[in-house]
């Protein structure tokens, strides 16, 4: 909770990277001095802190690590990659590039999901976040939500999207390919919302 009230970190699990972040932000400490504290005082940590960033964290970095995007628990968790929908929906919440916002993870000890190089440099917007998510709904950010680049993208969600979003599903189409998506299907002569009714 980060709040220096009960419950307390157990010492008998791994402190997540995430609580690591959050607690740098709030205390204004570098990163890795924070992990250097907790192993100090004998916790066990998920990375190693020898590889965390030396300087200070903001708030914005505590919603990077958050599953649900909130700099709350539950945090990513460093054995399994973040997902392209993750990268995505997190650079439409903090207003910063989806490249630098997976290089900040990286920086964190959170493994990529996709190759650094393929991701653009571009500030998603909040369609974007609602476009990679498989219930196109902003709201769900659970991992298991988010489209597989490895599996193209079915029409039924391209429809779904176009009508969701009031674009045609070209815009949809080349908006889901800047993020390394590809479809499975072609599309329709018109892709405007009307045609998924």
């Amino acid at each position: 909770q980060l709040d220096a009230q009960y419950p307390w970190l157990d010492p008998a699990r791994p402190v997540p990277v995430g609580h690591l972040v959050a607690a740098s932000a709030q205390v204004r400490w570098g990163v890795r001095l924070v992990a250097e504290r907790l192993v100090a005082l004998g916790y066990r940590l998920m990375v190693d802190p020898r590889t965390l960033p030396a300087g200070p964290t903001s708030p914005s970095d505590a919603v990077l690590v958050s599953r649900q995007l909130d700099a709350q628990y539950p945090w990513l968790d460093p054995a399994r990659p973040v997902p392209v929908g993750h990268l995505v929906a997190a650079s439409a919440q903090v207003g910063q590039g989806i490249r630098e916002v997976a290089e900040l993870l990286a920086a964190f000890g959170c493994p990529l999901a996709v190759d650094l190089e393929t991701l653009p440099t571009l500030q998603a917007t909040a369609p974007d976040a609602t476009l990679v998510n498989q219930h196109l709904d902003v709201q769900t950010w659970l991992e298991r939500t988010w489209l597989d680049p490895q599996d193209p993208v079915p029409s039924s969600h391209l429809l779904a999207a176009a009508a969701r979003l009031r674009q045609g599903v070209p815009d949809i189409v080349k908006r889901l390919s800047l993020f390394g998506y590809t479809i499975g299907t072609p599309t329709l002569s018109t892709g405007w919302p009307g045609d998924s009714e």
